[in-house]
């Protein structure tokens, strides 16, 4: 069920009217962002009560990132928000074209 719940979410999130710009927004790791410029922190939250909202947060944490100008995001801690929804930070980078 948790993974049914993920994936309508990630469907609804980067499929529903066409792409949106956090699907530009490539999640990384440290490896992936050396030479790039950090653009700042971002946290993301789903959009649904409960645990089963983790990729919504991580959706929501690519679209602030795309707001600030980066190319890519390191997710780098998660925890729960307010009323139990799940909520994800990242460091975000804009990188050159590769």
């Amino acid at each position: 069920m948790k993974n049914i719940i993920a994936l309508l979410t990630l469907l609804v999130g980067c499929a529903h009217f066409g792409a949106p710009p956090a699907c530009n927004v490539a999640e990384a790791d440290d490896a992936m962002v050396q030479g790039c410029r950090f653009v700042g922190t971002v946290q993301g939250e789903g959009a649904f009560f409960g645990p089963h909202d983790f990729e919504g947060a991580k959706i929501d944490a690519r679209l602030r990132a795309q707001d600030i100008g980066a190319t890519h995001v390191v997710m780098v801690a998660a925890g729960e928000g307010l009323r139990q929804r799940q909520r994800v930070y990242g460091r975000a980078y804009q990188c050159p074209p590769r």
